[in-house]
Protein backbone atom coordinates (compact mmCIF):
# COMPACT_ATOMS: atom_id res chain seq x y z
CA UNK A 1 0.00 0.00 0.00
CA UNK A 2 1.25 3.46 -0.87
CA UNK A 3 2.16 5.95 1.84
CA UNK A 4 -0.04 8.44 -0.04
CA UNK A 5 -3.80 8.60 0.20
CA UNK A 6 -6.19 10.79 -1.71
CA UNK A 7 -9.16 12.82 -0.69
CA UNK A 8 -11.38 15.23 -2.60
CA UNK A 9 -9.11 18.24 -2.05
CA UNK A 10 -5.82 16.62 -3.01
CA UNK A 11 -3.29 14.31 -1.40
CA UNK A 12 -2.00 13.71 2.10
CA UNK A 13 0.29 11.17 3.65
CA UNK A 14 -1.56 8.00 4.61
CA UNK A 15 0.84 7.57 7.53
CA UNK A 16 -0.25 10.91 8.93
CA UNK A 17 -3.93 10.01 8.96
CA UNK A 18 -3.02 6.77 10.76
CA UNK A 19 -1.07 8.79 13.35
CA UNK A 20 -4.12 10.98 13.91
CA UNK A 21 -6.39 7.97 14.15
CA UNK A 22 -4.08 6.25 16.65
CA UNK A 23 -3.94 9.40 18.77
CA UNK A 24 -7.75 9.45 18.72
CA UNK A 25 -7.88 5.79 19.78
CA UNK A 26 -5.42 6.42 22.61
CA UNK A 27 -7.22 9.57 23.76
CA UNK A 28 -10.53 7.74 23.62
CA UNK A 29 -9.08 4.98 25.79
CA UNK A 30 -7.66 7.03 28.66
CA UNK A 31 -9.73 7.18 31.85
CA UNK A 32 -12.22 10.04 31.89
CA UNK A 33 -11.11 11.03 35.37
CA UNK A 34 -7.45 10.13 34.89
CA UNK A 35 -4.28 12.14 35.27
CA UNK A 36 -3.14 11.64 31.69
CA UNK A 37 -6.46 13.03 30.40
CA UNK A 38 -6.05 15.99 32.76
CA UNK A 39 -2.65 16.74 31.25
CA UNK A 40 -3.81 16.30 27.65
CA UNK A 41 -6.81 18.57 28.25
CA UNK A 42 -4.55 21.24 29.74
CA UNK A 43 -2.20 20.99 26.78
CA UNK A 44 -5.03 21.22 24.24
CA UNK A 45 -6.36 24.42 25.83
CA UNK A 46 -3.09 26.29 25.28
CA UNK A 47 -2.57 28.56 22.30
CA UNK A 48 0.06 26.76 20.22
CA UNK A 49 1.70 29.89 18.83
CA UNK A 50 4.04 30.24 21.81
CA UNK A 51 5.49 26.76 21.46
CA UNK A 52 5.67 26.76 17.68
CA UNK A 53 7.40 30.14 17.57
CA UNK A 54 10.27 29.09 19.84
CA UNK A 55 11.04 25.46 19.01
CA UNK A 56 13.53 24.02 16.63
CA UNK A 57 13.04 20.58 15.07
CA UNK A 58 14.00 17.55 17.12
CA UNK A 59 17.26 16.15 15.79
CA UNK A 60 17.75 13.28 18.23
CA UNK A 61 14.78 11.03 18.96
CA UNK A 62 16.61 8.92 21.54
CA UNK A 63 15.35 9.02 25.13
CA UNK A 64 18.15 11.42 26.12
CA UNK A 65 17.81 13.52 22.97
CA UNK A 66 14.08 14.00 23.48
CA UNK A 67 14.60 14.83 27.16
CA UNK A 68 17.11 17.53 26.20
CA UNK A 69 14.81 18.94 23.52
CA UNK A 70 11.82 19.04 25.90
CA UNK A 71 13.88 20.63 28.67
CA UNK A 72 15.15 23.32 26.30
CA UNK A 73 11.57 23.95 25.15
CA UNK A 74 10.05 24.21 28.62
CA UNK A 75 12.95 25.62 30.63
CA UNK A 76 12.61 29.07 29.16
CA UNK A 77 11.74 32.40 30.65
CA UNK A 78 8.56 33.78 29.25
CA UNK A 79 6.37 30.69 29.30
CA UNK A 80 2.72 31.60 29.44
CA UNK A 81 0.88 30.94 32.68
CA UNK A 82 -0.82 27.93 31.05
CA UNK A 83 2.48 26.55 29.77
CA UNK A 84 4.01 26.95 33.22
CA UNK A 85 1.10 24.95 34.67
CA UNK A 86 2.00 22.09 32.31
CA UNK A 87 5.61 22.20 33.47
CA UNK A 88 4.52 22.36 37.10
CA UNK A 89 2.13 19.43 36.60
CA UNK A 90 5.09 17.32 35.52
CA UNK A 91 6.78 17.98 38.86
CA UNK A 92 3.97 16.11 40.68
CA UNK A 93 5.43 12.61 40.96
CA UNK A 94 2.09 11.01 41.90
CA UNK A 95 0.34 12.58 38.90
CA UNK A 96 3.12 11.56 36.51
CA UNK A 97 3.18 7.99 37.85
CA UNK A 98 -0.60 7.67 37.47
CA UNK A 99 -0.49 9.18 33.95
CA UNK A 100 2.24 6.78 32.85
CA UNK A 101 0.30 3.81 34.19
CA UNK A 102 -2.89 4.97 32.47
CA UNK A 103 -1.20 5.52 29.10
CA UNK A 104 0.70 2.25 29.28
CA UNK A 105 -2.56 0.41 30.04
CA UNK A 106 -4.27 1.89 26.97
CA UNK A 107 -1.27 1.16 24.75
CA UNK A 108 -1.11 -2.41 26.03
CA UNK A 109 -4.81 -2.98 25.29
CA UNK A 110 -4.49 -1.45 21.82
CA UNK A 111 -1.21 -3.24 21.17
CA UNK A 112 0.58 -0.17 19.81
CA UNK A 113 2.94 2.36 21.32
CA UNK A 114 3.33 5.69 19.62
CA UNK A 115 7.04 6.33 19.38
CA UNK A 116 8.85 9.46 18.24
CA UNK A 117 10.70 9.11 14.99
CA UNK A 118 12.44 11.66 12.83
CA UNK A 119 10.64 12.99 9.76
CA UNK A 120 12.58 12.02 6.69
Amino acid sequence: MSDQATHEGGQFHGDTIREIQMMVAILQGVPTDGKVRQLFEQALQIDNSGLLSRVSPVTDTSFTGLASWLESTWALDGLSEDEQRLVDWQQDEDAVTAAVEELESVQEKIGVRLAPQPIS
